[in-house]
């Protein structure tokens, strides 16, 4: 996937940075704190997995999704709370620490299998070509490399998860739970700049397959605005400006 992107200007996020910036002042204090950890908990956990099982249900593409979900959701507070550390860490994003993630949704942390898929995917969308399972080490690798460009640095933190989203998610690096963890490894971006996770709720299912298929095709605004709403909603949640409970979908 090509690196042009559909850059906003600083001024169009001037909304979420005010937002963020009275989040800073209150983040470490009750009950900002108390919010904060459970939007990276189970209230993640539990949209992030969502997600994945209503576009299973619309799509031969969808991923099955385990029935245990009291262990998916432990999974993904440790692996968001390993995220939040990490991204608070001096030190260059590596293929490890995406692998790693993964790992830990899929509860193979002290595995030794291969890593990445061993076979090739079907198109997410018509048109597109998922590359081989043989070249997918060099793709992740350069991908977690131009994260690191400064043409990626001049983005805005919204602009910079979208883009690694979507790149990605066009390489499906892994044989299951690409969609979870890719949504979950890519708002380290966010987190490296003091903003909360933007969290895809399981009542944007629609909104967000439509916005990963646009942005597939190289149109990436219905993907940055859904992340923009995401991303406010949150520190709504934080800043105790927003309902706590939003529509939650659980699919059996």
């Amino acid at each position: 996937m090509p690196e042009n992107f559909e850059l906003k200007t600083r001024h169009q996020f001037s909304n979420l940075i005010s937002q963020r910036n009275r989040w800073r002042q209150v983040h470490d204090k009750l009950p900002g704190r108390r919010l904060f950890k459970n939007l990276i908990g189970s209230y993640w956990a539990k949209h992030n997995y969502s997600i994945e099982e209503r576009i299973a249900l619309s799509s031969d593409n969808g991923e099955t999704v385990d029935p245990q979900k009291d262990l998916q959701v432990a999974l993904h507070c440790q692996a968001s709370l390993w995220l939040l550390n990490r991204s608070q860490e001096d030190k260059k994003l590596t293929v490890a620490d995406l692998i790693f993630v993964h790992q830990s949704l899929t509860d193979q942390t002290n595995s030794t299998k291969q890593v990445y898929r061993t076979s090739n995917m079907k198109p997410l969308i018509e048109g597109q070509d998922p590359p081989e399972w043989e070249v997918i080490p060099e793709l992740v690798k350069n991908a977690l490399e131009w994260f690191q460009a400064d043409s990626f640095n001049e983005m805005h933190e919204v602009e910079k998860v979208a883009l690694a989203l979507i790149k990605l998610i066009d390489i499906q690096p892994f044989d299951k739970n690409n969609g979870t963890t890719l949504r979950l490894f890519s708002n380290i971006f966010l987190l490296q700049a003091g903003y909360p996770p933007a969290i895809f709720r399981s009542d944007q299912a629609d909104s967000y397959a439509l916005a990963i298929e646009e942005a597939l095709c190289f149109r990436t605004e219905a993907l940055v605005e859904l992340l923009t709403e995401s991303v406010g909603h949150s520190l709504g949640l934080c800043l105790g400006e927003k309902e706590t409970k939003s529509p939650f979908i659980v699919l059996g």
